[in-house]
């Protein structure tokens, strides 16, 4: 097995002890070959260049993510900020095992659909997630059993900018819920072909 940084003139040939495998042993040729490639046409400092800052800009969306569930546990449960970190760090490791296995040690997991473990969690979040917790919220937003669209309404003029009109209501009560809807039920086409 074999371990490789993400700078790509820094390929260590070996690293024992190591039970994560990024690349499998046959891509590994390729990815020397391409790392030599880059190096002799000069490309390598801007490429590594740009690796590191996109390394630094997902670093910085993460900790942003993070101090969300951090505020969350600290509000909720009175936790202090050391006890909330220990516990979100850990289950934050062990929730992302999946993630890190999905294309080594579990490659021949299959899931829903016959998907791998990083397709069923994309599946998950992309088809079922996302067009659900929009349409509840919005369904939160609009509804009298909800916080209502008057109050909605009031709470998007406060301040300065440009203002909402109240002829929206029709269209976030009737209309953007059966739009919400139709991606719901096209996310889950694929499913059940």
């Amino acid at each position: 097995m074999s371990l490789r940084l993400m700078m790509p003139t820094m390929w260590p040939a070996s690293s024992t002890g190591t039970f994560f495998r990024w690349f499998s042993d046959r891509t590994r040729h390729t990815s020397v070959r391409f790392a030599c490639t880059l190096t002799q046409m000069g490309l390598a400092a801007p490429i590594s260049l740009a690796r590191i800052c996109m390394t630094f800009a997902s670093f910085s969306t993460v900790l942003a993510v993070f101090e969300n569930i951090m505020a969350v546990c600290i509000d909720t449960f009175g936790w202090s900020r050391k006890k909330a970190t220990v516990i979100n760090g850990l289950l934050l490791l062990v929730l992302s095992l999946p993630c890190v296995f999905g294309y080594n040690l579990w490659a021949n997991v299959r899931l829903i659909g016959g998907r791998d473990i990083l397709d069923t969690e994309d599946f998950l979040v992309s088809s079922l997630l996302l067009p659900i917790g929009s349409l509840v919220y919005l369904l939160f937003c609009v509804s009298k059993r909800g916080w209502g669209f008057d109050k909605y309404l009031a709470e998007c003029n406060k301040g300065t900018g440009i203002k909402m009109s109240p002829k929206f209501k029709v269209y976030f009560r009737y209309i953007l819920p059966i739009l919400i809807i139709i991606i719901l039920v096209v996310g889950l086409v694929p499913l059940f072909r």
